[in-house]
């Protein structure tokens, strides 16, 4: 038998045996009378398109990319905090109308409420992403010294910071909400950063670099939509966030905390519905007189930051050996589990619903208001001392607000409880597998030189 040799697709010596490919370009021979030889480019049109490069870089990536960072992240701030106020004002109605009903009624709502939403909160977390639980600020900490972190900033983990902070915040548990908005912003920045060379093309390579200045405008943004302090943004996110930041980063991160402010600013005044307009504010606005202060109360001054520099190191010391306890006791391990702490969470939720029940123990420390309505009495600039009208009394809302007994009305006691108690609630509850912070939480120190204002009345040098 004979072999037949076709002549079509005849190979050379030397050839492969892989077809060729279609986008294979040939070489062109320099004799060939079709060929044409480039004309170089001038110093003009090089340095034309390299101004040019830089200027769309500059009004695309910096610029617009910054001010649609402000605007989604307030639009997600403006988002959580319309949801989470509606759940305070539907678990106050619902509960005075049980309770009116029922006593039991009411307490049974108010425990229930509180405890199915931390419980759906953690579950959320667990199941679409375990890297929504806590703060997130660590985090953020290790990924600026260059350890990625896999699925932190996923599109995953920002939809279930989200949900499980609606519902923390909803149910009245004593927690904040300023790092789980670092989060959010920073994934929002490192999204915006993966988009952009997609959108400009492969032309500009985008370095790590950019992607690490991104984050830190993306914290900026959420400190910026939490407190409406653009410039107090800026600051805290370089303070805490990184170890290093570059001069010329600053302004992509002003234009990105004004951008926020501004549309944060504008949704409040437009768009918030009148049963809950008043708790929608920036976090927390003041008013202080000309004379904020005289030269008599600098000792006061004093006296508070040497007491909250004794709270805080007592909250620290006091967290680490609830951290310790949890993780090394073989009891604790044994009830709850150790891999995920669910139970844990729903077990002390249901506890701390227990305590500040609002017609039990919970009228001594404010139980029925929320932490955001709390503070704003502590910071309002004006005195608790008695029903003397004065410049500086408060109004009869937030005295009768803090009076546990209407013949005296002495607030020592419930202020004191406030602080004590909640002390340690806080302790508890931002170890939760939820998305949690403990700053504003921790201002509650304050409290407790209010309470000691009645005493310091006295003194015949200060008028309080």
């Amino acid at each position: 038998m004979k072999l037949s040799i076709s002549k079509k697709n005849n190979r050379l010596p030397g050839g492969t045996l892989d077809k060729p490919q279609k986008d294979e370009k040939l070489l062109v021979d320099y004799y060939d009378s079709e060929y044409v030889e480039p004309k170089p480019e001038g110093w003009f049109a090089r340095s034309l398109r390299k101004r040019w490069n830089q200027l769309a870089h500059f009004l695309f990536e910096d610029t617009l990319l910054c001010c649609l960072l402000g605007v989604i992240v307030a639009c997600i701030s403006f988002t959580v905090d319309i949801s989470y106020e509606y759940l305070h004002y539907m678990r106050r109605n619902v509960f005075e109308i049980a309770a009116k009903t029922d006593v039991l009624l009411g307490c049974a709502f108010w425990i229930i409420f509180m405890t199915v939403l931390v419980a759906l909160a953690a579950v959320t977390c667990k199941y679409v992403s375990r890297e929504a639980v806590g703060s997130g600020i660590p985090n953020i900490r290790v990924i600026m010294d260059g350890f990625m972190l896999s699925n932190f900033f996923s599109l995953r983990t920002l939809l279930a910071k989200i949900v499980g902070l609606i519902l923390t915040l909803g149910s009245g548990i004593p927690i904040g909400k300023e790092g789980p908005f670092i989060h959010m912003g920073a994934i929002v920045a490192m999204a915006l950063s993966k988009a952009v060379p997609k959108i400009r093309g492969a032309s500009i390579i985008s370095r790590q670099g950019r992607d690490i200045q991104n984050i830190l405008v993306g914290c900026a943004v959420g400190i910026a939509c939490t407190f409406n302090a653009p410039i107090g943004g800026v600051l805290y996110a370089i303070e805490c966030t990184s170890r290093f930041s570059a001069i010329r980063n600053l302004w992509r991160s002003f234009v990105a905390t004004t951008c926020a402010a501004l549309i944060f600013r504008y949704a409040n005044v437009y768009m918030v519905p009148e049963n809950i307009g008043d708790t929608i504010l920036s976090y927390y606005e003041t008013h202080l007189p000309n004379e904020v202060f005289v030269v008599a109360e600098i000792p006061l001054f004093i006296l508070l930051g040497v007491i909250c520099g004794l709270f805080g190191a007592a909250f620290i010391y006091l967290y680490r050996k609830i951290y310790l306890f949890r993780k090394n006791n073989r009891m604790y391990r044994k009830i709850f589990g150790s891999s995920y702490d669910i139970s844990f969470t729903i077990f002390m939720t249901f506890i701390v619903a227990v305590i500040t029940y609002p017609d039990g123990f919970g009228q001594y420390i404010g139980g029925k208001w929320t932490l955001r309505e709390l503070l704003s009495d502590f910071i309002s600039n004006c005195t608790m001392s008695g029903f003397t009208p004065s410049q500086s009394q408060c109004s009869d809302d937030i005295i009768y607000r803090w009076t546990t007994d209407a013949t005296t009305y002495n607030h020592f006691y419930a202020l004191s409880g406030f602080l004590v108690v909640n002390f340690f609630l806080v302790l508890i509850c931002i170890g939760f597998a939820v998305p949690a912070s403990m700053f504003v939480p921790t201002f509650e120190i304050f409290p407790f030189i209010l309470a000691c204002m009645p005493l310091l009345e006295r003194l015949p040098f200060l008028e309080l």
